[in-house]
């Protein structure tokens, strides 16, 4: 084989994050080697523009790369001792790192997904799983969930999980009956074999909502000094560390201010934002305005305290801030105003008396 279809396999493997450590410094070798760097760059953008993983994606800046503050030292000082070019330098740093700080063949990196305000992303993670997440979210999946025989992501906001039962058949090895999916929070970790539910996770407490199937909650506190339990049903709960919860039971816990509250929802899921809208069923407008700061990242001003009590019930469609700012002054009768980009000022109309 040539050096240059050595190059281009082992450039290929690197990019796939499937190179091994030899690989990775014969590699670094070849081109420390290669006299001329005339085409270097083509090898390397279309090396990365073939790869499976990264299909469909930019190609490597590795003029931005090279400014970082982090790395421009190394790269300038590999540059002036080898006298390479500048894609033999950046992948100079990037195969080093590859083979002092850990093969990426053994530590893949985590996949985050993030929404913006007004904002929802329908995801399929790598198992099957299906996720809706919901405006201002950021979701963490571990890619090396076959490797470590545990799905697990991290959650910071609000999602919706419909969860894909995986069995031992599908293992590269016999490890045991399913390979549990568990979903983390600051308060507590969501322990599932296959099931749908919904985690919000604002504000410093965590809300668990289950649809369907069984779930596990491991509670992240001592629970020997909660100061405000609540329950329903049966009016059965156990402070346990662990707690079971059965379809249509949400739980609200916060392991920082040590309140757990426990009760079952008849109507209006909690995860009825996943199917595009905004449903309150007779909530206090205060409440409303928090849920939409979280979703729209808006900032209300409300002088009369009047309104903030007052009792509501309406959906509208889960859209844009303008759509909803229109909607919700027809459906609540009152009047909406920009103070700045971000604040908005929310006041009762003004009626002209008839005389």
């Amino acid at each position: 084989m040539s050096k240059d279809k050595r190059v281009n396999h082992l450039l290929k493997k690197f990019v796939e994050k499937k190179i091994s450590e030899s690989e990775g410094q014969e590699l670094f070798e070849l081109l420390k080697d290669r006299e001329n760097t005339t085409g270097l760059e083509e090898i390397f953008t279309s090396t990365w523009k073939s790869s499976s993983e990264f299909k469909g994606k930019a190609p490597i800046d590795w003029n931005s790369l090279q400014e970082e503050k982090a790395l421009k030292g190394k790269l300038e000082k590999r540059a002036k001792i080898l006298r390479l070019g500048k894609w033999v330098a950046a992948a100079s740093v990037l195969l080093l790192t590859a083979v002092f700080i850990g093969n990426f063949q053994t530590k893949s990196p985590d996949m985050v997904f993030h929404t913006n305000y007004g904002e929802i992303e329908n995801i399929v993670l790598e198992d099957g799983t299906e996720v809706v997440l919901n405006a201002n979210s950021t979701l963490k999946w571990n890619t090396s969930w076959k490797e470590n025989n545990a799905r697990v992501v991290e959650l910071k906001g609000e999602a919706f999980f419909k969860v894909t039962h995986i069995d031992k058949e599908n293992l590269p090895v016999d490890r045991g009956e399913a390979i549990p999916f568990t979903v983390v929070t600051n308060d507590l970790e969501v322990k599932v074999l296959g099931t749908s539910f919904n985690v919000f996770n604002r504000r410093g407490s965590t809300d668990v909502f289950l649809e369907e199937g069984l779930v596990e909650l491991e509670l992240n506190n001592d629970l020997t000094d909660l100061k405000d339990v609540v329950t329903t049903g049966e009016g059965q709960t156990s402070l346990q560390k662990s707690m079971l919860m059965k379809p249509g039971e949400l739980v609200s816990f916060s392991a920082e201010r040590k309140i757990l509250n426990k009760e079952n929802i008849d109507s209006n899921s909690p995860s009825v934002w996943k199917d595009g809208t905004l449903t309150f069923d007779n909530v206090e407008v205060g409440q409303v305005l928090i849920d939409l700061q979280d979703v729209y990242g808006k900032t209300f001003v409300v002088e009369d305290s009047t309104i903030l009590m007052t009792e509501v019930s309406f959906g509208i469609p889960y859209k844009d801030w303008s759509t909803v700012k229109n909607l919700m002054e027809l459906t609540l009768d009152i009047e909406i105003e920009n103070i700045d980009e971000n604040q908005i000022r929310i006041t009762k109309p003004e009626r002209v008396k008839v005389k």
